[in-house]
């Protein structure tokens, strides 16, 4: 592993059924895996700013960040990465989730929280996030969520 991190900025939405977005990966290190919507920052860039751009770039949707949920710490690329994956609690201000054929995800489900099990997710960190969101223990600092 190295000693780099690398910062993600990630969206828990929700719609009025009590059900969160969730996108499938299509990139071959993650292919099938579903994933909250969110990626890497780009230089300079807040996770803030990279959650709305991703939630767009992956879903067509755009988003409003409402709070912070927390940080959760993990690994990425077979344990290669480390990654801080900032969170962000977020409602959705305009149009109905889409596939861009030019990205990289190539599904997206609405999913109640009881459903993940059956799901295979890219990472540890969805369901602790998700629980805390629940318990409202969230912002409590950083979560280690390794896998």
């Amino acid at each position: 592993m190295t000693d780099m991190f690398v910062v993600v900025g990630a969206n828990l939405i929700w719609n009025d059924q009590d059900q969160l977005l969730l996108v499938q990966e299509g990139k071959q290190r993650a292919k099938d895996l579903w994933n909250l919507p969110g990626g890497t920052l780009e230089h300079g860039e807040h996770p803030r700013d990279c959650a709305i751009r991703e939630a767009r770039e992956e879903t067509g949707l755009i988003i409003e960040p409402d709070r912070r949920v927390g940080q959760y710490l993990g690994t990425g690329d077979f344990g290669k990465q480390r990654i801080i994956n900032v969170c962000y609690a977020s409602t959705v201000t305009d149009q109905e989730p889409s596939i861009d054929p030019q990205d990289t995800v190539i599904d997206w489900q609405w999913v109640r929280p009881e459903e993940l099990s059956s799901l295979e997710l890219r990472a540890a960190y969805i369901e602790t996030v998700i629980t805390d969101v629940q318990h409202g223990t969230t912002e409590t600092g950083f979560h280690d969520c390794y896998t």
